[in-house]
């Protein structure tokens, strides 16, 4: 029988199993159930870890396997035991048959997350960036524009009496990540501040028609068609419970001929928010 068909027919049958696991297959599982070849697809070589004789270890979380989840192809893999090798950004996980150390290929890696909470994504930008290696950054804040950690530690001659070794040590870069694009920044500290130092200008037009069903406080909330003109402002805005939201111009008119309204509570902000102007505001 050819041996490349076999192949192709044992890595089908894998990938229908992973399938018609789902997400809730726990890596462990996967294997004693029917992966025994699993690695053949995700991991490369048999990892060797520093000599001995290197002071501290190249690792994220210390030399010890801790739990998480791997996301490989879509599919997330959960209780997987992996390392994090910071010096090399390569990520390494412990076979349960054959009780050894194997190094997984990141091109296959998507993100994988520690119990603590630590997010990894892959990141194929940012190659020109010294520390890119297999791009494999910590996410901190995620959206549509993105604070990213690059963790790395750096091979050092460490001496000491009568010895000459190597130790490793560790350091990190902050990033913005948007659209595909990296921006370096100083330190996480201003990353987040920014972040949260956004002043946005929205306008009515910008949320009509106001999408809020599932809000509560905002249940039917609409602006009314009808235009209250300027001279009847008291009658109906007066009581404050139903307040001008659009005011109405007419062209060749330089000013405002009357108002649509809808409730106080669809848009005083005040009353779930704060007036309070912020340190960053500048008038």
């Amino acid at each position: 029988m050819n041996k490349g068909l076999t192949l192709l027919g044992i890595f089908a049958f894998i990938f229908q199993g992973v399938e018609s696991f789902g997400q809730s297959q726990t890596y462990l599982s996967l294997y004693r159930d029917q992966l025994p070849y699993f690695q053949e697809l995700i991991t490369g070589a048999h990892y060797e870890d520093p000599p001995n004789s290197y002071v501290g270890h190249p690792y994220l979380l210390g030399r010890d396997f801790q739990d998480g989840i791997l996301t490989i192809n879509n599919v997330s893999y959960t209780d997987v035991p992996l390392l994090y090798n910071m010096h090399e950004d390569e990520l390494v996980t412990f076979h349960p048959i054959y009780q050894e150390k194997i190094w997984i290929k990141p091109e296959k890696v998507e993100a994988f997350q520690f119990v603590e909470g630590e997010l990894f994504q892959r990141f194929s930008e940012n190659e020109t960036y010294p520390h890119h290696k297999n791009g494999f950054y910590e996410v901190v804040s995620d959206g549509e524009i993105k604070v990213l950690v690059k963790h790395y530690k750096k091979k050092a001659v460490y001496r000491e009496t009568g010895r000459v070794t190597y130790t490793f040590l560790a350091s990190e870069d902050f990033f913005y990540w948007w659209n595909g694009e990296f921006a370096k920044i100083k330190n996480g500290n201003q990353a987040m501040k920014a972040l949260r130092q956004q002043r946005l200008f929205i306008s009515l037009h910008d949320v009509i028609p106001w999408q809020v069903a599932d809000i509560p406080e905002y249940f039917q909330c609409q602006v009314l068609n009808d235009t209250i003109p300027i001279s009847a402002y008291e009658e109906f805005f007066g009581s404050g419970n139903f307040v001008p939201a659009t005011p109405i111009s007419i062209p060749g008119i330089p000013y405002v001929v009357g108002y649509q309204g809808t409730e106080r509570r669809c848009a005083d902000c005040t009353l779930r928010g704060t007036n309070v102007k912020p340190d960053f505001w500048d008038d």
